[in-house]
């Protein structure tokens, strides 16, 4: 089933995000809704960090209070505290007794960690604390020197209808040849796809041409740019899991009917939207934009 490949990202709970959110975060009651939709419809999987404002926290109030489980993904930052105390309370706040996934947030903690760390992430590893070591990157010369990392189990990424094969494909392979997990983040780059493209801000209105590629295809096909988008990375067979996050209950709702939908057709535009090649690669990631 392809809905099993979906982890809901948490970071709408906990923070006002993405370019297109117009609601800042759902209330705790809605949460909880979309938490027990979420997990009524087969995903088993939450994305969250420490960074994520109280997140962490509102997911240790969904398994206190109601009858159902998450597995967690958690991202954790290198500083004075010591790993194992950060797991331990963290595990705690989300009435957890083991982490999916314990994953480095920032690339220059990777690439600075020391043998003492990656000797106490292995031992939480062995003691079960966490089932896999993490990282997440953002551009392709961070891909690949996770890919060639021993100790990384799982790489998380942005991919998506612009963000797409042209630019990681052959990592992509390379990373699966080396038998890591791949998670992909930004399906809909930060809720861009969800703008006018005649309204985009002036710092990224270079991707405008880009955008109105996408809308043909979305008005040739009778189909909404949230189907294609999910149909995108869904249909990729080397993608294990998808992130999507969702800042109402109505889209929540919204994303599991097309991924119902996307179950069942025999649609694929893989072959239209790797013909889309950004060349302004800078604007794809966010943190570009201000």
């Amino acid at each position: 089933m392809l809905i099993n490949k979906i982890i809901l990202g948490t970071v709408q709970f906990g923070l006002d995000y993405g370019v297109n959110n117009k609601k800042g975060k759902p209330k705790n009651d809605e949460i909880n809704k979309i938490l027990e939709l979420a997990n009524l419809n087969g995903i088993t999987t939450l994305d969250t960090s420490v960074a994520y404002g109280n997140s962490i926290k509102i997911i240790g109030y969904f398994h206190n209070n109601f009858s159902n489980k998450f597995n967690v993904i958690n991202k954790f930052f290198i500083d004075e505290y010591s790993l194992t105390e950060k797991i331990k309370n963290e595990l705690l706040l989300c009435n957890l007794k083991l982490f999916d996934t314990y994953m480095f947030h920032r690339f220059e903690d990777f690439e600075k960690v020391n043998a003492n760390t990656i000797k106490e992430l292995k031992l939480l590893k062995e003691k079960k604390f966490i089932k896999n070591i993490g990282i997440s990157i953002y551009n392709n010369t961070q891909f690949l020197k996770a890919i060639k990392s021993s100790f990384i189990d799982v790489i998380q990424f942005p991919y998506n209808l612009l963000d797409n094969s042209n630019l990681r494909s052959e990592l992509i392979h390379e990373a699966k040849e080396n038998n890591k997990e791949l998670h992909i983040r930004s399906v809909f780059l930060q809720g861009l796809f969800f703008i006018s493209s005649n309204k985009l801000p002036y710092k990224i209105s270079p991707l405008k041409k880009y955008l109105d590629c996408l809308n043909e295809i979305v008005k040739k096909n009778n189909i909404s740019i949230e189907y294609l988008a999910l149909n995108y990375v869904l249909k990729n067979k080397n993608i294990d899991k998808i992130i999507i996050g969702v800042d109402s209950f109505q889209q929540m709702q919204n994303n599991i009917s097309l991924l119902r939908s996307i179950q069942y057709d025999n649609l694929n535009f893989s072959e239209e939207i790797d013909k889309i090649n950004v060349k302004e690669v800078e604007l794809l990631n966010p943190s570009n934009w201000n």
